[in-house]
């Protein structure tokens, strides 16, 4: 089986028409972290493909003119990893475009806080030729984490304030994120 007998997985969406210069899907379709066992990948399996035809990607669907009929949705299944903190990172500035900037948004805990929850994550904005960054720490208050109680899923956990004000990376592991 995959990951091993007692190995976590995420079982993730990938629409052949999720991301290009005008629409992003990031987020409409679902995705399943720390799934155990092989009857449960396979239902994690049918219900990213059927995430395909959740209200919020058909009416994403149609306010952007794609043709519903052409959905291809594939699934990535990969070995689950906890991580204290995730995030996503920008080769480009999405908000000004500039090709001379790296952003990295990151939080506590899983990336579904960012991509999925809309919990607030800081942002690192990194000049491509000399490193420099600018940081702007968020109040992060909550984090998903592993389910242990469960042994499978995630749970919405607070953050102690003081660590919530505090940026998830420090500029040395930013740097080293954004370095070529």
């Amino acid at each position: 089986t995959i990951a091993g007998s007692d190995g976590l997985v995420a079982v993730r969406s990938s629409a052949s028409d999720e991301d290009n210069a005008d629409q992003s899907f990031a987020g409409l379709h679902d995705s399943f972290l720390f799934i155990k066992g092989e009857d449960a990948v396979l239902d994690a399996v049918r219900k990213v493909w059927a995430s395909a035809y959740n209200d919020r990607a058909i009416s994403y669907r149609r306010e952007n003119g794609l043709r519903s009929a052409m959905i291809a949705v594939a699934v990535v299944v990969q070995t689950m990893v906890e991580a204290s903190v995730s995030g996503v990172m920008f080769t480009a500035n999405p908000v000004s475009g500039n090709i001379g900037e790296i952003v990295i948004s990151s939080l506590y805990g899983s990336g579904e806080g960012l991509v999925s929850a809309g919990f607030d994550a800081d942002t690192f904005t990194v000049n491509k030729m000399d490193l420099s960054l600018r940081v702007v720490a968020a109040n992060k208050q909550e984090a998903m984490v592993f389910d242990r109680e469960k042994g499978e899923g995630l749970v919405k956990v607070a953050v102690p304030t003081a660590r919530g004000m505090e940026p998830s990376l420090s500029n040395e592991q930013v740097r080293r994120i954004a370095k070529p």
